[in-house]
């Protein structure tokens, strides 16, 4: 038995181009394909320096388990750490970004409401 495919929408694979010259579309193709090739090789690129770190599935619980500081922040463990990078971090640093970071629902230095709820 083999396998059929029913189109249910044969528009999408039907071309209508009246009087169009080939030799334009050809060459909006052949760039459309250089950029994509380029795009390709940098995308190689990018993802050959990028370094794979495998975690065994018994620690998953211990990356998952939120370390808080005295003041109530959750500190970015060593593995997230790890995982963006020393020269990242030193960016971060360099832009006055603290190690630690703070929950948009702190309500650390928040005036108390003046309503009760």
């Amino acid at each position: 038995m083999g396998f059929r495919f029913r189109n249910l929408v044969p528009e999408w694979f039907q071309a209508r181009a009246f009087r169009v010259d080939p030799s334009p579309m050809r060459s909006v193709v052949e760039d459309l394909q250089l950029q994509l090739a380029v795009e390709f090789l940098e995308w190689r690129d990018v993802m050959s320096s990028v370094t794979t770190r495998i975690v065994p599935a018994l620690s998953l619980q211990a990356l998952n388990d939120e370390v808080k500081s005295a003041e109530g922040d959750v500190t970015m463990l060593e593995y997230e750490a790890g995982l963006l990078g020393r020269e990242c971090l030193l960016r971060m640093r360099v832009a006055g970004v603290r190690k630690v970071r703070s929950p948009a629902s702190s309500a650390v230095d928040k005036p108390e409401s003046k309503r009760s709820q």
